[in-house]
């Protein structure tokens, strides 16, 4: 389970800092934090999440760019209670008991073109 937050921030000479929303900081567990952000100029050095904590994040423009741009970012974290969760499903076995030969030869002999003309044989009735 997981607790995240998006959004557009704006640099101003090359820094900004994103404050992140009060309900983010009551759910997320800050040891599993994970910030992207993705410039929004073709004139980007780069940026850098210089620090982050579940109060916000602090980013600078790479080679002491001095940037006014826009960028996206998203943050992720585990929900807090919630860490060790696992999403699990079982395997699923393939049917052992299941005989379809009676239906293809049943089918034997009718002309197929596509799969409307197998649910077409079904509702007719296949020995018809």
């Amino acid at each position: 389970m997981g607790a995240y937050d998006r959004g557009t921030g704006k640099l101003a000479n090359g820094e900004a800092y994103i404050q992140c929303p009060d309900h983010f900081q009551q759910v997320a567990d800050p040891s599993s934090m994970t910030v992207t952000i993705t410039p929004l100029s073709a004139d980007s050095k780069g940026l850098a999440v210089v620090e982050k904590t579940l109060d916000g994040f602090q980013v600078k423009e790479l080679f002491n760019g001095t940037g006014n741009y826009s960028f996206d970012y998203m943050v992720t974290c585990k929900r807090k209670g919630h860490e060790s969760y696992e999403v699990m499903r079982r395997p699923v076995e393939p049917a052992k008991d299941v005989d379809i030969d009676p239906f293809l030869k049943n089918v034997a002999g009718k002309q197929l073109n596509s799969i409307t003309d197998i649910g077409r044989l079904q509702r007719e009735g296949i020995n018809d």
